[in-house]
């Protein structure tokens, strides 16, 4: 096949890396078990990655990559270093600009996930509102919503992660769970607040088979950027002290709930009241000079 133009080779690759001849299959290994767990591109310009180029009769083929990959792999050994996992390097070499299919991971996490909306209602209601664990991001709000908020707010979740009508709605105009919601942003914060935020916005349409669809459809570099935005903002936010803040960073600290995340953010900026990315609310409305000075990592190519 034609290599693309540009496009180095593993042993150049290699090289410029600084991998010892002794610890060159061992290289190798690598590349394919982070490519196999999409922290690598397995395509690049409409180019399948890696590239083969054949050596000659029974010598075998030659791997070529785009140059990313030299940026990518160190960005790798450097996350490797600090410790986590597979899943935690990838999102975060996708928060900082690298090419990384971020939208098949959360397919595959989602497809997981919807053998849940199969089982018994009752049995879920029973799980969604039961106490939840230290380790559950939920518990970072538990105690501030008590008996009666906590069930409404639990209740009226399951119900949009079902694709069921819930029996309390955020609209309604009394309604239990948005004064839930409000509890969350702070003690004292009035729950007409909440309506205006909501307004507009899809939020009760967020059911798991409705995200895996977004998952499936056509999703537009603008908006995945602006989603990138926000989920930089989120992986920031264990520097903060306010409770919503803690949510927020507790939910990004589970993993799988960032499958959930990405897909409603791309709902919640589809709404024409919500084009907005999270870094753009945050300096509109904080006058700390730390938040005006944060600035997103610019993609990478």
């Amino acid at each position: 096949m034609d290599i693309p133009a540009g496009w180095i080779s593993e042993t150049e690759l290699r090289d410029a890396i600084g991998v010892a001849d002794e610890d060159k299959s061992t290289f190798h290994r690598n590349l394919v078990n982070w490519r196999n767990h999409r922290l690598l591109p397995q395509h690049y310009d409409g180019s399948v990655v890696p590239a083969s180029h054949p050596l000659g009769f029974g010598i075998g083929n030659e791997a070529y990559y785009p140059p990313i990959m030299i940026q990518m792999v160190r960005r790798i050994d450097e996350l490797r270093q600090r410790g986590g996992n597979m899943d935690r390097w990838l999102w975060q070499l996708w928060i900082d600009g690298f090419p990384i299919d971020v939208v098949g991971w959360c397919r595959d996490r989602l497809i997981k996930m919807q053998g849940f909306t199969n089982l018994d209602e009752k049995e879920l209601t029973v799980a969604a509102t039961r106490k939840p664990k230290r380790s559950d991001p939920r518990s970072s709000f538990y105690r501030r919503l008590f008996g009666r908020g906590w069930l409404s707010l639990m209740t009226w979740a399951l119900n949009v992660a079902i694709g069921a009508r819930p029996p309390e709605s955020l609209f309604d105009p009394k309604s239990p769970p948005r004064s839930a919601l409000a509890r969350i942003f702070g003690v004292g914060t009035d729950p007409s607040i909440i309506s205006v935020g909501v307004a507009g916005s899809q939020i009760e349409e967020i059911s798991l088979p409705r995200l895996m669809a977004i998952l499936y459809e056509e999703i537009g570099a603008d908006e995945l950027q602006r989603v990138r935005e926000d989920c930089w903002v989120l992986s920031h936010c264990h520097k903060g002290n306010t409770l919503i803040v803690r949510v927020l960073a507790a939910m990004w600290g589970r993993v799988s709930c960032r499958a959930v995340l990405l897909p409603g953010l791309i709902i919640l900026h589809r709404s024409p009241d919500h084009q907005a990315s999270l870094l753009d609310v945050g300096k509109r409305y904080s006058d700390s000079p730390a938040v005006q000075r944060f600035e997103v990592p610019h993609a990478r190519r």
